[in-house]
């Protein structure tokens, strides 16, 4: 259809947990967000040393990760990130270099960022 979809307000959603990582994760699926927020959990992850299989995606920081894993997707086009901080700004954009996030690396942001109906993951 030649139709574009951009995301707004892509990393305040993500962190704000209002918005599930993945279209399977809403509300009524019965997944809920765990207990630590989203940052917390890609700080911790990124703190133990787990982050660094990202780092050949181009991704470095938590913020990075978010933003990789949304224009991975295949119907996203683009993204518009609003920042308070200058020095985010090259963060940020750098996020749009290099390969998409491959299938693997976005069920491991998902796992990470959400937990199962069983309990946490």
């Amino acid at each position: 259809m030649n139709i574009g979809v951009i995301a707004l307000r892509v990393i305040l959603n993500l962190l704000a947990e209002r918005i599930p990582l993945h279209p399977d994760m809403a509300v009524n699926s019965g997944q809920k967000p765990k207990k630590k927020g989203v940052r917390e959990r890609l700080l911790e992850a990124r703190d133990q040393g787990k982050f660094s299989f990202l780092e050949k995606y181009g991704v470095e920081t938590p913020g990075q990760a978010l933003l990789k894993y949304v224009l991975s997707h295949s119907a996203v086009s683009t993204i518009i990130v609003a920042t308070g901080k200058v020095e985010r700004i090259a963060e940020n954009a750098a996020a749009s270099e290099g390969h998409a996030l491959p299938p693997e690396a976005r069920a491991w942001l998902e796992e990470l960022c959400m937990a199962n109906p069983q309990g946490e993951l």
